[in-house]
C-alpha cells in the first residue's frame, strides 16, 4: 500500500493527539525497521483532566471490571497481520494516571507494553486505592507505525494519544424500602392505596422500583413524588378482582435493585374483606288481585344476592300473608327447603325462587309478601293486596195471583260491592237453576253496594207457562265466584186467557176515533164469571165494561193519542178478583200531521167569574205540542182569529181580571204541533164567561201627619188614601171630644179625584170658622159598591189666646257704639199668627196699633213691638195695656216700668 496514503489516513481519521513525528530513515528491502524512541518522557502528573470522560461507569468497592480505553486495532494490525507487507508496529509506552475529580493524583501505573490486549485495564480496589468515591482514569500510550512505498522508501509515524473514563466507586451496600402501611384493609371491589419509598445513601437508586401483588390483582403506580437516585416515593393503587378467591389476607412486596443489582424488599399484607349486599327481588307477584273463596292465586317471587362472598348469600325465601294493611306479623304461607322443587335457593346460593299455589277459604282483604334472606340480613319485597270475595247475597221475593194471563211481580236485592249482574229467572220445578235459561229480567249493578232488581206486572202469558209448578229465582255473579241463587216455587193456575187487542182506525193520525176489539176464552168448565174488561193503554186504564159475559168478542172505541207506538193491553178481572192480561199489542200513530180537531175549552167556576181569576182547561189533543189561546167578546160562530193571550204546552191557561175589566168575554183554542196549526174553536168549542168582580176594598185612610192639633187660625184638614177603592171620602166633625153617642156634622163629601190624574194630589177641606175649645174630626172612604171604611178620628183643640207676661226693655248702647231700640217683650200662649198688638195709655182712651215682630230663639210664646215716644211717656205716667186678638179671641195684661201689674185704677179696653 502506498505509505502517504496510509499515513493520511491515520492521521486523519483514526488517531488523534499526535505530538510527534519521529523521523524516518530508508533502509534497503530486507532490513530491519528501526524505532527511535522519542525522548520526551510523559511526566506522571493529573493533566488534560478538563476533556469530557468518554464514559463514567460505577464499581462496587472490592470488586473489578475490565475497561477497554484503546481497541489497538491499527497498532495490532500492523504488528500481527501477515497481510500487510513490509509494515512494522512498535509500543514506547502505556501508562494510567488515577485522579480525584479535584484533580489530585492518586495512583500511577505503568503497563506493560509486550501486552496482546494493551487497551483493556481491570479497574479494581488496588488501582483506586481501595476508597470510594468518584475518580478519572487517564490511559495514555504512544506507538509507532512504519511500512516500505511503493518506491522502496520507509516511511514512520508515531502516535501519542490518551483515553479518558470517570468511574463512581460505590460502598457495597444494599438500598432500603419502606411501606406507608404494611397491613391493608381494603373491601371487595374497592381499591387500597399504599406508598413505597426507596432509599440509598450511596445515591445508587436509578428508578427499578416494583410492587409484586396476587398475579390476578391489579396495581398501578401513581406519578411518584420523588425519582433522585438518594429516594424514590411512590403511589401505588391495589385493586383485588371482584370474585371469591380475592378474600382474606394475602401477602404484597415492594422490591428495588439499584444500578449495582444490589436488591431491597419490604413485605405487607392485605385483608380483602366483602360489605353484605341485601338480597334483592328480580321478581314478586301474585297472579291475581281478586279471588273467590275456596278459589286459588299463585305467588311467584325470585330473589338474587350479589355477594361474593358464599358466606353472605342467600340462606331462604318464602311468601307471607296478613289480615291487614301491614307486614309487620308474617303469617308464614310456604318457604325454602333443602333440594325443594317449588321454593329453594340455588347450590352457589346466588338466587333464590319460590312459586306456590295459595287457596283462600275466607273472604277478606290480604296483604302478601315474599321474604328473601340472608346470614346477615331480611328484605321484603313490594306488598300485594288480595281480595277474596265473598259471593253476593241474595233475597227474592214474589207477590200476586200465579195463574195464566195474571201479572205478577218479583224483587231480588243482591249485596256485593263488585257484583256484575242480577237475573230475574224461572224454570220448571225440578230444573237446575245454575244458569239462565228463561230470562225474565236483567239487572245492571247498583253504583251503591246493594242493588235492586224489580220487575212489575209480569205477564204469565199462556203461551210460555202451563199449568203446572214452576221455580221462580234471582240468579246473582260477582265474575269470581260460581253465581248465587235464591228461589220460590209458585203452582201456576188458570181460570181464562184473552186475546191481544186488535186496533182498527180509519187514519191512523192522532184523535181519529179507533175500534180497539178482543175475544177472552174460558180454560175450565167452572162457574168464574168475568166482572169486568179493561183497556190500558202505556199502562194507563183508559175505559172499562163490564157486560161481557154473554159473548165472548169485546170492543172499546178510542181516540188515538199522540204518542208515536202507544201500547194496548186488556185487563180480564173474574168475579173472584182475579186478573188476566192480554199481550200488549203496539200500534204506530202518525204524528207528522198537524192536528186534526179543535180543543173544547171550559171555565172552572162555569159562566160567571167573581174573583178574576179565569182558569180555563182545554180537552187534549192527539199529536198536540202547544196550545193557542184566543179571547173575543162573544163567542165566534165559526172558525177565526180572536185577541191572542200567548200559547202554552199544556191544555191549560189562567187569565188574570180586575174590577175594571168586568164584562163580557169568550175563550177559545187551537191545538199545534211541528207540522203546523189544528183548527181555531168556535161556538160550543168555546167558553163564554161574564165576569163581576167586586170592586176593591176603600181601605183605611188617615189625617196628615203635618196637621198641629193646637189651632188659633184657619186651617186645612188633609187625608191620605192609595187604595183603589177609595171612589169618594166623607169629613164629618163634632164639638169636644169624640163621642159616638152624639151626632157628627158633615164638613165635606167628595170623590176621590185623586184616582182620576196621575200625580198623587192630597184631598183636603178649609176650616175657617173656629169656635174656641176642642174640635174632632172623622174620615170615611167608600168604594163604588157602596161599601165604606171608617178612617182615622182627630182632636184639634182651638185655643183662646192668654198673656201672662210683659215687660219694657229701655233703649241702650252697646259695646260697638249701637243703639238698641227701646222694645216691649211679652209671653203668653195661643198667640201663632198675630201680627199687631193694641197698647192703650194709663187714664185716656188713647190707644196705639203696633206691629209685633219675633227673634231668633223666641218661639211660639214670645212676641216683640217697638212702642213710640208717646207710648213710652204713658208707661213712665202710670202704665200701659197690652191686646192682642185673634178668630178664636183676645187677651189684655196690665204692666209699668216695674213689669206687669194688675192695677184695678187703669181703664180697662173693651173687649170685641
Amino acid at each position: 500500500m502506498e505509505f502517504n496514503a496510509l499515513i493520511q489516513s491515520i492521521s486523519g481519521s483514526l488517531f488523534k493527539n499526535v505530538t510527534t513525528l519521529i523521523s524516518h530513515v530508508a533502509i534497503k528491502m530486507g532490513l530491519a525497521f528501526c524505532l527511535l524512541l522519542s525522548s520526551n518522557v510523559f511526566a506522571i502528573q493529573c493533566n488534560n483532566m478538563g476533556e469530557t470522560p468518554s464514559e463514567t461507569f460505577d464499581i462496587l468497592e472490592n470488586s473489578s471490571q475490565y475497561k477497554e480505553f484503546w481497541n489497538a486495532r491499527l497498532y495490532l494490525e500492523y504488528r500481527d497481520d501477515p497481510k500487510i507487507d513490509n509494515g512494522y508496529a512498535r509500543l514506547h509506552y502505556v501508562n494510567v494516571t488515577v485522579c480525584t475529580l479535584s484533580g489530585t493524583r492518586v495512583n500511577y501505573k505503568d503497563l506493560p507494553t509486550a501486552d496482546s490486549r494493551p487497551g483493556n485495564i481491570k479497574i479494581d480496589s488496588t488501582l483506586l486505592t481501595g476508597s470510594h468515591s468518584s475518580y478519572i482514569i487517564q490511559y495514555r500510550y504512544s506507538y509507532t507505525i512504519g511500512a516500505l512505498d511503493q518506491w522502496d522508501k520507509m516511511w514512520e509515524k508515531t502516535f501519542t494519544q490518551s483515553a479518558i473514563k470517570r468511574v463512581n466507586v460505590y460502598k457495597n451496600q444494599n438500598p432500603s424500602v419502606e411501606l406507608s402501611t404494611s397491613t391493608i384493609s381494603v373491601n371487595l371491589g374497592e381499591t387500597a392505596e399504599v406508598t413505597v419509598t426507596a432509599k440509598d445513601n450511596e445515591g445508587k437508586l436509578d428508578g427499578d422500583l416494583t410492587l409484586t401483588v396476587p398475579s390476578d390483582w391489579e396495581v398501578s403506580r401513581q406519578p411518584c413524588a420523588s425519582t433522585t437516585e438518594f429516594k424514590h416515593e411512590c403511589l401505588y393503587k391495589i385493586t383485588p378482582p371482584n370474585k371469591a378467591s380475592s378474600l382474606g389476607t394475602k401477602d404484597f412486596m415492594a422490591k428495588v435493585l439499584d444500578k449495582m443489582n444490589l436488591p431491597a424488599s419490604k413485605s405487607g399484607t392485605i385483608t380483602v374483606s366483602e360489605t353484605n349486599k341485601v338480597p334483592e327481588f328480580t321478581q314478586a307477584k301474585i297472579s291475581k288481585t281478586t279471588i273467590g273463596i275456596d278459589q286459588s292465586v299463585t305467588l311467584t317471587a325470585k330473589a338474587k344476592d350479589s355477594n361474593v362472598d358464599p358466606a353472605k348469600r342467600l340462606n331462604g325465601i318464602k311468601w307471607c300473608y296478613s289480615e291487614s294493611d301491614s307486614t309487620a306479623q308474617c303469617k308464614e304461607i310456604v318457604k325454602s327447603t333443602p333440594k325443594g322443587e317449588k321454593c329453594y335457593v340455588s347450590d352457589d346460593l346466588s338466587t333464590a325462587s319460590c312459586e306456590y299455589t295459595k287457596t283462600f277459604t275466607n273472604s277478606g282483604v290480604y296483604t302478601l309478601w315474599a321474604v328473601a334472606s340472608d346470614p346477615h340480613s331480611t328484605v321484603k319485597s313490594d306488598k300485594k293486596t288480595l281480595t277474596v270475595d265473598a259471593p253476593p247475597v241474595v233475597t227474592f221475593t214474589t207477590s200476586g195471583r200465579f195463574s195464566l194471563g195474571s201479572k205478577v211481580n218479583f224483587t231480588a236485592t243482591a249485596v256485593d260491592d263488585n257484583l256484575k249482574y242480577l237475573k230475574l229467572c224461572y224454570v220448571k220445578e225440578g230444573q237446575g237453576k245454575t244458569t239462565c235459561p228463561n230470562e225474565i229480567k236483567l239487572c245492571d249493578p247498583n253504583a251503591s253496594q246493594q242493588t235492586v232488581c224489580e220487575e212489575k206486572n209480569f205477564l204469565l202469558d199462556p203461551d210460555d207457562f202451563e199449568i203446572t209448578q214452576y221455580d221462580f229465582y234471582a240468579l246473582a255473579s260477582d265474575g269470581i265466584n260460581p253465581a248465587v241463587h235464591q228461589s220460590s216455587i209458585e203452582n201456576i193456575i188458570g181460570s181464562y186467557t184473552v186475546s191481544v187487542p186488535d186496533v182498527t182506525a180509519s187514519s191512523n193520525v192522532p184523535g181519529v176515533m179507533a175500534n180497539v176489539s178482543g175475544t177472552y176464552h174460558k180454560l175450565n168448565a167452572d162457574n168464574i164469571a168475568i166482572s169486568s174488561i179493561v183497556l190500558y193503554v202505556n199502562d194507563v186504564q183508559q175505559q172499562i165494561i163490564t157486560d161481557v159475559n154473554s159473548s165472548t168478542v169485546f170492543a172499546f172505541d178510542y181516540a188515538l193519542p199522540s204518542i208515536t207506538q202507544p201500547i194496548f193491553e186488556f185487563k180480564l178481572i173474574d168475579s173472584e178478583g182475579v186478573a188476566v192480561w192480554s199481550q200488549p199489542f203496539t200500534y204506530t200513530v202518525d204524528l207528522t200531521h198537524p192536528p186534526i180537531v179543535a180543543p173544547i175549552v171550559s171555565h172552572n167556576a162555569g159562566s160567571t167569574n167573581t174573583d178574576g181569576r179565569i182558569a180555563l182547561t182545554a180537552t187534549p189533543v192527539g199529536n198536540a205540542t202547544q196550545y193557542e189561546w184566543y179571547k173575543y167578546q162573544t163567542c165566534p160562530t165559526n172558525e177565526q182569529e180572536g185577541n191572542s193571550l200567548g200559547s202554552t204546552l199544556n191544555p191549560s191557561h189562567t187569565v188574570i181580571k180586575n174590577y175594571e175589566d168586568n164584562g163580557q168575554y169568550c175563550y177559545c183554542a187551537q191545538a199545534k204541533n211541528s207540522n203546523g196549526p189544528g183548527p181555531i174553536g168556535f161556538g160550543n168549542a168555546c167558553a163564554q164567561v161574564t165576569l163581576e168582580v167586586p170592586d176593591y176594598v176603600p181601605g183605611l185612610t188617615r189625617f196628615s201627619p203635618n196637621l198641629s192639633l193646637s189651632q188659633n187660625s184657619s186651617y186645612q184638614l188633609e187625608w191620605l188614601n192609595t187604595n183603589k177603592g177609595a171612589r169618594s171620602f166623607k169629613v164629618e166633625r163634632q164639638l169636644g171630644h169624640a163621642d159616638t153617642s152624639q151626632a157628627w156634622q158633615t164638613l165635606y163629601v167628595g170623590a176621590n179625584t185623586q184616582l182620576l190624574i196621575s200625580t198623587i194630589t192630597v184631598p183636603n177641606v178649609s176650616v175657617a170658622g173656629l169656635e174656641a175649645g176642642d174640635v174632632s174630626y172623622r174620615v170615611t172612604a167608600c168604594n163604588s159598591d157602596n161599601v165604606c171604611e171608617a178612617g182615622q178620628i182627630i182632636t184639634v183643640n182651638h185655643q183662646v189666646p192668654y198673656l201672662h207676661e210683659a215687660e219694657f226693655v229701655e233703649a241702650a248702647s252697646s259695646a260697638n257704639f249701637e243703639v238698641n231700640q227701646a222694645e216691649i217683650i211679652f209671653e203668653g200662649l195661643g198667640l201663632q199668627g198675630i201680627d199687631t198688638a193694641n197698647i192703650q195709655l194709663r187714664n185716656t182712651g188713647e190707644t196705639v196699633t203696633l206691629a209685633v215682630y219675633q227673634q231668633a230663639g223666641d218661639g211660639h210664646s214670645r212676641y216683640r213691638l217697638r212702642p213710640t215716644p208717646r207710648v213710652i211717656k204713658g208707661l213712665d205716667n202710670g202704665g200701659l195695656r197690652l191686646q192682642v186678638s185673634t178668630l178664636i179671641g183676645s187677651a189684655t195684661i196690665e204692666f209699668n216700668t216695674q213689669g206687669s201689674s194688675d192695677r184695678a185704677n187703669i181703664d180697662l179696653i173693651n173687649k170685641r
